[in-house]
């Protein structure tokens, strides 16, 4: 990527170390994040969901559903998102009077392969929680999977929620409570900046502009009481 063969650039969810931020770093090219929110030691303005105050929401609603053994299965850890949506989950636990369970938090990799290991890791434990938040959708199917190849219902035995709301989830059959991502409205948003910042010839601003997550409520997720009500 030339500056004299572009006139700016869209960064598409870079990675943590990625090249692409240090490709930037050297160079003065108008350029816009979209789909990840990086430092402002970058430079460069963000457009992206707001991750943090997204899974604040989700995992607030799921303690109000009455759950308190909450586990947690986090993204790719290369990824800003997965570091935020982690960040939230402890906190909101924490201000809500919720114990963490370390052995209850696992690391995936935003695949379902990953949330297929991460269900086998659960099932080795003694105990498990009532629901498990996964940091995406793709992960969520994963747990499902394999919970239910080893008799664990869902949402009757444990409970799963997802995050991005991915339309092929629910193709397929998958009625998971999820965070809708508007992928749509941050592609346009970033794509604007971007013509805001060629117009004038750079990027004025660092800024990163977060548009809201909204949660999405099925049935995979059940209120859950001590006594074992639905």
């Amino acid at each position: 990527m030339r500056e004299d063969a572009h006139d700016g650039a869209l960064l598409l969810s870079p990675e943590i170390g990625s090249p692409l931020l240090e490709w930037r770093l050297r160079c003065s090219l108008p350029a816009v994040v979209v789909g990840a929110t990086v430092p402002a030691d970058y430079g460069l303005p963000c457009v992206d969901v707001d991750n943090e105050a997204a899974m604040r929401e989700l995992t607030r609603w799921v303690i109000q559903q009455g759950h308190r053994a909450v586990g947690y299965v986090g993204g790719n850890p290369r990824h800003w998102s997965a570091q935020q949506r982690e960040r939230a989950f402890r906190r909101t636990l924490a201000e809500m009077g919720v114990p963490l369970r370390e052995e209850w938090v696992l690391e995936g990799r935003y695949s379902i392969d990953s949330g297929v290991e991460a269900a086998r890791q659960l099932l080795q434990l003694p105990e498990l929680p009532t629901v498990v938040i996964c940091a995406n959708d793709l992960m969520a199917v994963g747990l499902i999977q394999e919970l239910q190849l080893h008799g664990v219902r869902v949402p009757q035995d444990l409970s799963v929620a997802g995050f991005d709301d991915e339309p092929q989830v629910q193709q397929l059959g998958y009625a998971l409570t999820s965070i809708r991502h508007p992928m749509h409205e941050i592609g346009r948003a970033a794509t604007e900046q971007l013509l805001q910042c060629l117009e004038r010839g750079e990027c004025l601003s660092a800024d990163a502009l977060l548009l809201p997550g909204l949660l999405i409520v099925r049935s995979s997720v059940r209120r859950f009481s001590p006594v074992g009500l639905a």
